[in-house]
């Protein structure tokens, strides 16, 4: 049985309308009518094939890698048996049911509530979890302790979530005489919701309690106490017969024999990104009259580029601080901040992306073989916005946002107030969904503000370098 290697993405259907753990959840068995792979199918074929939506949660790529809480959980699984992922996309959860039903996926990863139609149709199996909704708001005298507080009250959240159908049902709950409003929002996210009440901007929205209660974690004053739901248990599901693959996985997660990724799923950066806007860095010593420590590098290899030696130094700066041997959350590396699997592309290894000359080397390397994918645009200074938004979330995102774009009436070609609003839009289910958005989920917030920064930096760096050639 061959190791796991690499992770293949097999389609993504267009077509359609895009932790504690326990043993299986069984529903009654009938297999004489379906088809399906069991456990022993499955070994022999070397492959599980999976089944998701995307979500910070699910699944999403960032900078070209794989993420996501269950998906780290199930490429433990694989890895431990010895089986290669195949991985289906899509943008609704009635598609991935069909799948599981008729045999084109054996597990969907995306979790789901263990409702009594579901378990009459499917088969839970592996890790669960049991979760409620909760209201964010302020610390304060005007705290909301139980719905009946929700009286004249404006809650925000996204239309058509699972939060906005619980406040529905609320309404009808309490009655007329304690009325509230949902305020909807169309182009916002969960995460965005969250921080605008952390912001003031806005007073309360409804979370999952673990999102909701990690969120208040990081930023103080929240609170998070008020639950709006009963606890729900949710999980993923395989064909309702499968009891040998659903018995495998229960075993295996019952060990706990789990990686770090898979264990800290409730990981800050992974929902929300890095929480200060800039690499945790220690000083580092720059040499009088220079801007780093590898201005000589930054000359030499931007000369490759044809672009001004200041925006390799920004990207340097914006990535580690100018440490070489730094290590982010994603497992950007070095000093140029390049993923594991970027630098074994361009044939570099991790420790080897620790030394600033390869590490500058393979960055340049890349942004070369970015800039393909961008000669249609003319102009200069708005071609490097569009290469430097790929080089933080990879080139497959920024083309989705240049096809929501055009779609929705704005230039493909131009950044500000054009794509950016659509990168922005790539947290929002609405547009991350779209027919045209074939890489769904971004957290557009951090490369808008990538961009931005190493721009304003470069400018920075040039002047500083101007004054000092006088």
């Amino acid at each position: 049985m061959k190791t796991v290697e690499s992770l293949f993405i097999t389609g993504l259907l267009l077509c359609t309308s895009l932790m504690s753990v326990s043993s299986c959840v069984n529903g009654s068995t009938d297999e004489a009518d379906r088809s399906f792979r069991t456990w022993e199918d499955i070994k022999n074929s070397d492959t599980l094939r999976i089944g998701t939506t995307t979500s910070p949660s699910a699944f999403f790529i960032y900078r070209g890698k794989e993420m996501g809480a269950e998906y780290f959980k199930i490429r433990d699984f694989a890895a431990d048996k010895g089986l290669t992922l195949s991985i289906r996309l899509s943008h609704s959860l009635d598609t991935l049911k069909q799948w599981v039903r008729d045999d084109s996926i054996d597990i969907c990863i995306t979790p789901m509530a263990m409702t009594r139609s579901h378990m009459e149709d499917f088969l839970f199996c592996g890790p669960t979890l049991n979760t409620s909704l909760v209201l964010l708001q302020r610390k304060g005298a005007q705290k909301v302790a139980s719905v009946l507080d929700l009286a004249d009250k404006k809650i925000h959240v996204v239309r058509n979530s699972v939060e906005d159908f619980r406040l529905r049902q609320i309404e009808d709950e309490i009655g007329p005489d304690k009325d509230f409003t949902i305020e909807y929002v169309d182009t916002l996210s969960v995460p965005d919701l969250l921080t605008l009440v952390a912001q003031d901007s806005i007073d309360y929205t409804v979370a999952d309690r673990h999102i909701a209660g990690m969120f208040a974690q990081h930023y103080k004053g929240l609170d998070v106490k008020t639950k709006l739901s009963t606890p729900i248990r949710y999980g993923w599901v395989t064909h309702k017969g499968n009891t040998s693959l659903a018995d495998t996985l229960a075993a295996f997660f019952d060990s706990k024999n789990l990686s770090r990724e898979a264990e800290n799923t409730m990981n800050f950066a992974l929902y929300f990104g890095d929480p200060v806007a800039y690499p945790r860095y220690t000083k580092v010593d720059i040499p009088e009259g220079a801007i780093s420590p590898y201005d000589d590098l930054f000359i030499k290899e931007s000369e490759r580029l044809g672009w001004h030696w200041t925006i390799l130094a920004a990207i340097a700066f914006q990535e580690s601080g100018f440490q070489s041997d730094i290590v982010g959350w994603s497992t950007a590396t070095g000093l140029m901040g390049i993923m594991p699997a970027t630098g074994r592309a361009f044939g570099a290894t991790v420790e080897e992306l620790k030394d600033p000359a390869v590490s500058v080397r393979v960055s340049v390397d890349c942004l070369l073989a970015i800039a393909k994918s961008y000669q249609d645009i003319e102009d200069e200074n708005e071609r490097i916005k569009f290469i430097l938004a790929s080089y933080n979330a990879g080139p497959a995102h920024i083309q989705d946002a240049r096809r929501l774009a055009k779609k929705y009436g704005a230039s493909p070609d131009l950044w500000d107030d054009n794509v950016r609003e659509y990168v922005l839009l790539k947290s929002n289910p609405k547009y991350y969904n779209d027919p045209v958005c074939k890489y769904g989920f971004l957290r557009g917030r951090e490369t808008v503000a990538y961009v931005s920064n190493i721009m304003a930096r470069k400018d920075v760096y040039k002047a500083i370098m101007h004054n000092k050639e006088k």
